[in-house]
C-alpha cells in the first residue's frame, strides 16, 4: 500500500442525501472526478480506452456478450458512442459539492462565533472500489488509477458566526448526559475545478503519491447540524476570518 506523507491527511466523503447539490450544481463523486479528468486532458475514445469503459461501466453488458465476437461488435459500437457521448455532455466549467464532518472549537466571545480549524493537505479520495475491481490488469487506464481532490485555501476558511444566545442553545443541544458535547457538524462545500495545465493546478500543493490529482476553488461553504438526519439544520457559513 502506498504511504501517504504526514502533511496530508484523508477526509471521508460523507453521505447525506439531504445536502444535495443545488440548482445547477453536480455531487462531485469518483465518477465525475474520472470524466472531468478525461475531458480536461482531451482524451480521444479508441477501442482500448472503450473497452475500459465497458469493464467498469457497462459491465453487465460486457460479461453477457464479450465471449461472442459477433454481438458483442455491435454492442461494443454502442458503447463507444456512449463513452464519447459522456465526454461531450462533461462540462468543464460545471460547479460542484463535497460535504464531510469537521469539529468546531470554542465559542469566540469577541467575534461572535465558534473557530473551525482545518488543517492544511487535507485531501478527498475519489476512488471506486467497483471501478478498480473491473478494470483489475489495465492499470495504464485512468479508469483505475488513484484520484484525489484537494480544495485551494481550504484551510483558512476557519470561523462559523454564530449569534451568542442561538450558539449556546445550540451547545446546550449537543449536550449529552454524560456532559460531553459532541461538535461534530457537516460541510458542504460548493467549489469549482481548476484546469490541471493552468499555471494555478501546477502551483497548487498536492499529494506525492496520486496517480491523478484534482484542485478545487472553494466558492462557499456552509455548516449543517446532521445530529438528527430527520431534521437536518443550516448552521451558517464557514468564512475566512
Amino acid at each position: 500500500m502506498k504511504r501517504r506523507i504526514v502533511l496530508w491527511a484523508v477526509l471521508a466523503l460523507v453521505c447525506t442525501s439531504v445536502l444535495a447539490a443545488q440548482n445547477d450544481e453536480k455531487v462531485f463523486d469518483s465518477d465525475a472526478a474520472v470524466f472531468y479528468y478525461l475531458k480536461d486532458t482531451h482524451l480521444t475514445v479508441t477501442d482500448d480506452n472503450a473497452l475500459d469503459y465497458a469493464k467498469v461501466y457497462k459491465n453487465d453488458i460486457y460479461k453477457k456478450y464479450s465471449g461472442d465476437e459477433f454481438e458483442w461488435a455491435d454492442k461494443f459500437a454502442d458503447i463507444k458512442k456512449d463513452f464519447q457521448k459522456r465526454l461531450d455532455d462533461t462540462r468543464l466549467d460545471d460547479r460542484f459539492t463535497v460535504n464531510t464532518d469537521i469539529e468546531f472549537g470554542d465559542y469566540d466571545f469577541d467575534k461572535f462565533g465558534y473557530k473551525i480549524s482545518i488543517g492544511k493537505g487535507l485531501y478527498f479520495p475519489m476512488n471506486s472500489a467497483e471501478n478498480e475491481r473491473n478494470i483489475l490488469g489495465h492499470l495504464d487506464s485512468a479508469l483505475g488509477k488513484d484520484i484525489t481532490l484537494s480544495l485551494i485555501d481550504f484551510d483558512t476558511y476557519n470561523f462559523l458566526p454564530m449569534a451568542k444566545d442561538e450558539a449556546k442553545a445550540f451547545l446546550q443541544g449537543r449536550k449529552k448526559s454524560s456532559g460531553k458535547i459532541d461538535r461534530d457538524v457537516t460541510i458542504l462545500i460548493h467549489f469549482t475545478l481548476v484546469d490541471v495545465n493552468s499555471n494555478e493546478y501546477k502551483t497548487a500543493m498536492k499529494p506525492t503519491d496520486s496517480d491523478i490529482h484534482l484542485v478545487g476553488k472553494i466558492t462557499s461553504i456552509e455548516a449543517y447540524d446532521t445530529s438528527d438526519r430527520k431534521n437536518i439544520k443550516k448552521l451558517g457559513e464557514v468564512i475566512q476570518k
